[in-house]
């Protein structure tokens, strides 16, 4: 347990160079079913589906978009879990990592000034020195997270069907399909809120007007491990404490 003037290590959110271990992802999967999705090349094995899987979802760009220049540094990857709901239609949970979360930026509660110094100076730092009630209560960081079900179309190409995100006051809301998925097939998700919630609307129009957007594919797209679920205290589909869309597949 934290005790002040004591400065745990912090965890380090996996970089695009994370090696791969067995804690697969696929152990994470509340209720596993057998994943019935077949691959072109591997064949309808369980580990050859599961493998033709990744390799779809991570050739499907996430972007996030955001309004302001919030506090925290957006992390280096998306970790993502995979649920297959049938041999068509699979869901995935995306889980976005900031360094910290901290109430600054072009909102109410920094132009009122006191509503952020209040909440800095105890939710997100102990009298600005020491980790606040965020960091107790949560873990380290600020991680979101957004749930997208995809259909399988005859190419192998994965076609999002439903977008699910959190709002400013964590209430899952549903993205509509026009305001987050371009042309191209990426689909931009807009953090508007300092909390870095990521149910923004009309994240394709605030991009188009200057919201700055990163976008993750391949390599930073990376497979959620029981490690990392451990080290950032993120819980589990039955006990979803941090990213609760990306749990509740």
């Amino acid at each position: 347990m934290w005790q002040p003037g004591a400065h745990a290590e912090e965890p380090a959110w996996p970089s695009t160079t994370f090696a791969e271990t067995t804690d697969s992802h696929w152990a994470l999967v509340a209720e596993p079913k057998r994943c019935t999705v077949a691959s072109p090349q591997s064949g309808a094995t369980q580990e050859g589906a599961r493998e033709f899987l990744d390799i779809l979802v991570q050739q499907v760009p996430i972007c996030i978009a955001r309004t302001q220049p919030w506090a925290g540094d957006l992390g280096p990857s998306i970790l993502y879990r995979i649920v297959p709901r049938d041999s068509r239609h699979i869901h995935v949970g995306y889980f976005a990592y900031w360094t910290t979360e901290r109430p600054w930026g072009d909102n109410a509660l920094t132009h009122w000034l006191l509503p952020a110094l209040v909440i800095d100076a105890f939710y997100s730092h102990l009298l600005f020195i020491f980790p606040g009630i965020q960091r107790l209560m949560y873990g380290a960081g600020d991680v979101e997270g957004v749930r997208i079900a995809y259909r399988l179309d005859d190419s192998n190409r994965l076609i999002p069907v439903e977008i699910t995100a959190d709002d400013a006051t964590h209430r899952e809301v549903s993205l509509s399909l026009n305001e987050a998925v371009d042309s191209q097939g990426r689909i931009t998700l807009l953090n508007d809120v300092w909390s870095h919630q990521l149910g923004g609307r009309q994240a394709l129009n605030e991009s188009r007007i200057g919201a700055h957007r990163h976008c993750f594919n391949s390599e930073s797209l990376r497979p959620l491990t029981g490690g990392v679920v451990a080290a950032f205290r993120l819980g589990s589909p039955s006990d979803p404490r941090r990213a609760g869309p990306a749990w509740r597949i």
